[in-house]
């Protein structure tokens, strides 16, 4: 499974979540550009600024991302997201405390095992 065959629900999730991460320590590092640079280009530009933008809209924060953590029900769908925004931790260059807490919840809440998704410490 690839990122742009992800529904639009499940893209909205992995867009918020890159966010999350992204802005946690208030700084954006080349990296991580890179990493939403290349999320982008799998998405496609506009349709990662239309997610952007609705995010944007609909997210006020941290709770409303993980209230629809819910809608992601498919556990391909939620190893490839998990996987997506590890990649997106791991592209700072030190991975910050709200980073590995933003890891640990998505994990928490959609009972992924450090098995199913590889040690994350």
């Amino acid at each position: 499974m690839t990122l742009n065959e992800l529904n639009r629900e499940q893209q909205l999730v992995l867009v918020a979540l890159v966010e999350a991460v992204t802005l946690s320590d208030g700084v954006v590092s080349d990296r991580e550009e890179g990493q939403i640079s290349k999320l982008a280009d799998a998405l496609g530009d506009e349709v990662y600024r239309d997610l952007l933008e609705e995010v944007n809209a609909k997210f006020a924060g941290v709770d409303e991302v993980k209230a629809a953590l819910g809608n992601v029900t498919n556990v391909e769908v939620r190893e490839l997201i998990y996987g997506t925004i590890l990649e997106e931790t791991m592209a700072s260059p030190t991975a910050e405390h709200g980073d590995i807490a933003i890891l640990n919840w998505l994990r928490d809440a959609w009972n992924m095992s450090d098995t199913e998704v590889g040690d994350t410490a």
